[in-house]
């Protein structure tokens, strides 16, 4: 059974001794600069400005407005074959901005991805060999990193297609009551469906989204394996038969994410907010982004010899530059 106490104190162990003993600002930099590559673009986007248009203020007939706070009118024939063609191609060209502004937005969040995933995998590298380094492992797990971010891809793809489906399910539950503007048995099977919808989302693609961070990126680091094999792994030798040891784990997790929120929070609002801008808060707070991703890695370690990731010092100091050799006895898939 692993010990997820025994896990957090070697975590705790682990980040101390990287980051304050004969530790150096270089290290703390870059390895901040490593830590926020592997969460970029997964903030949310502060919602933008509230824009109100009223058109019926280009209809309504009446006197110019003024200083009184009046709408302005536009009765006059320059202003009519104007709003007669925004009457019939406004919402075609109002539908091509907003698709276009979505294909952006899309573009942008895949580029970060494919960075994000990168960063994963740099970010792990840097705390098994307990070092900060941005060039070589960059290259050196591109591949993994490529193969990760497709399968982000497909994932992502996947839950758009289930929501679609679960949006069309509701709208035909609901439809006869939408029509009629009534609450009845069709709007209270839609909104039950709903739940239903959101608990399956839960158990399924959030625990993926979450083993994927904990368990399946160090078995691909480890195992040089697909992102679904790496997750067949994570099922056969850290799910299956180890519910409360995993149950623990997150409970114990959850703590120290309410406690590292906390950290952050205080910490942003005592610096007037400095310590909360892009690249610096990884660096200010890096102790806790070391702690969270140790933590993963020591219970694997307290599960099996086999996951062995985060050797002594003394022995951490003769590994190679290059990919660290799988070590006897890690679980086959």
């Amino acid at each position: 059974m692993a010990s997820v106490t025994q896990a957090a104190q070697q975590a705790f162990s682990f980040t101390c001794r990287l980051l304050f003993d004969k530790a150096t600002a270089a290290l703390w930099f870059t390895l901040g600069f490593v830590s926020w590559l592997s969460t970029l673009g997964e903030g949310g986007l502060p919602s933008g400005p509230n824009f109100n248009f009223d058109p019926s203020i280009f209809t309504q007939s009446g006197s110019s407005g003024s200083a009184s706070g009046q709408p302005f009118h536009m009765d006059n024939e320059a202003f009519k074959e104007p709003l007669h063609w925004l009457e019939i191609y406004g919402p075609f060209v109002i539908g091509g901005i907003v698709l276009l502004v979505l294909l952006i937005g899309l573009a942008i969040s895949l580029v970060l991805m494919w960075i994000n995933s990168r960063g994963r995998f740099m970010f792990m590298d840097n705390i098994v060999r307990g070092e900060a380094a941005v060039s070589r492992p960059w290259q050196e797990y591109g591949g993994l990193a490529w193969q990760l971010f497709m399968y982000r891809v497909v994932l992502f793809g996947v839950q758009i297609v289930y929501w679609v489906i679960a949006g069309g399910i509701g709208l035909a539950l609901a439809w006869s009551d939408l029509q009629t503007q009534i609450f009845g048995v069709g709007a209270l099977c839609a909104i039950v469906a709903g739940c239903l919808f959101l608990i399956v989302w839960i158990l399924v693609f959030f625990s993926l989204y979450t083993l994927m961070d904990d368990f399946q990126v160090p078995v691909m680091y480890a195992r040089r394996v697909s992102p679904v094999e790496a997750l067949g792994v994570v099922w056969r030798q850290i799910v299956v038969g180890h519910a409360w040891d995993i149950s623990l784990f997150y409970l114990l997790k959850l703590a120290f994410g309410v406690v590292g929120a906390i950290v952050m929070l205080v910490g942003t609002c005592c610096t007037c907010c400095i310590a909360g801008l892009p690249y610096l808060s990884s660096v200010v707070f890096l102790p806790v982004a070391v702690f969270m991703r140790a933590y993963s890695l020591f219970y694997m370690q307290a599960m099996s010899d086999a996951w062995r990731f985060i050797m002594p010092p003394e022995f951490a100091a003769t590994l190679p530059a290059g990919p660290l050799p799988v070590p006897p006895g890690t679980p086959s898939i």
